[in-house]
């Protein structure tokens, strides 16, 4: 560990407590100045755009379902139903039919992913949203082409 340097006299000390807050100040100022950026609608509205975008775009990627669903173990579905059916129980039946499901929903997907219906069930969701990703598109598409000789 290095040896602390020591000041030759409190005006030493002083010089450096005044150059030490001149400092601060100037990073308050590009600090203040830096979130007054942020302040700007039309940058908050770049950033809350670009943002839906980048998240809708990988929560609703078929190939981030595929790995999300290849990662998850019966065991795991069963803590995740138990958090979702236990959180919004209030009664005592309700917390006895949601511990209930928990239970089930584990062996459910463990006898589907077993007897190959899951990898069918599976084929035709992408499938079938392979047909909405289509569908979605081709509205877009003539939509912007409707706009587009509308305004000629």
């Amino acid at each position: 560990m290095a040896t602390t340097e020591r000041f030759d006299s409190i005006e030493a000390v002083k010089r450096e407590r005044e150059r030490l807050r001149m400092l601060r100040d100037q990073q308050l100022v590009q600090l203040t100045t830096h979130w007054e950026h942020f302040r700007e609608p039309g940058l908050q509205k770049a950033i809350g755009t670009g943002m839906v975008k980048v998240l809708t775009r990988s929560l609703f990627s078929w190939n981030t379902a595929k790995d999300v669903a290849s990662g998850i173990s019966p065991e795991m579905i069963g803590g995740i139903a138990g958090l979702a059916f236990g959180g919004r129980a209030t009664t005592t039946a309700g917390k006895i039919l949601a511990m209930g499901l928990s239970a089930a929903v584990p062996f459910i997907a463990e006898r589907i992913g077993k007897s190959g219906t899951g990898s069918n069930v599976m084929s035709e969701l992408e499938r079938s949203w392979q047909r909405v990703k289509s569908y979605v598109r081709d509205r877009r598409d003539a939509r912007a082409e409707r706009r587009a000789s509308d305004g000629q």
